[in-house]
């Protein structure tokens, strides 16, 4: 009989994000009830390469990352962790991950014509300095660079 392994995915629904694991072997699905989630629905979400992480914006408390921690078994996600990125714009509407997942890039509109305020913002994990170190290593997010893009616009809903 193969390993089990639980590949883990989230899910947006009306009212709250939810994070599952499916199970390769016996296809079924579990539910992570762990603290922090279910999380009231993001505006944006988006794993890391890894699979460690989440990014999300919630419209209240700005942009945040979620990252978890593998069970003894290293077979699926245990607890999870919310870290905010203190200082970026509640108006983040989309993440970039690096390949490693060591750091994340946050864009948001740019401001009023003619504005200099920074819409794109690095993020790197702290303690992710060594090539390999994903988003699963280390502590907080710290902001690395940040810059303004003039040409990011506004979602046209």
């Amino acid at each position: 009989m193969a390993a089990s392994t639980k590949l883990p995915f989230f899910v947006r629904d009306k009212e709250a994000l939810k994070v599952f694991g499916f199970d390769t072997a016996s296809y079924e699905l579990d539910e992570k009830k762990a603290a922090p989630f279910p999380l009231p629905t993001p505006k944006a979400a988006h794993w890391s390469p890894d699979g460690l992480a989440v990014a999300m914006v919630d419209p209240a408390q700005g942009p945040q990352v979620a990252t978890f921690e593998k069970s003894n078994s290293g077979r699926e996600l245990s607890t999870a962790t919310l870290h905010s990125l203190p200082g970026a714009p509640k108006t983040v509407q989309g993440f970039l991950w690096s390949p490693l997942s060591s750091a994340v890039v946050t864009t948001a509109p740019s401001g009023p014509k003619g504005s200099q305020e920074h819409n794109v913002h690095v993020w790197r994990r702290a303690g992710a300095g060594a090539p390999g170190d994903g988003s699963g290593n280390g502590g907080s997010y710290e902001l690395q660079a940040s810059f303004c893009h003039p040409k990011l616009e506004k979602d046209k809903k």
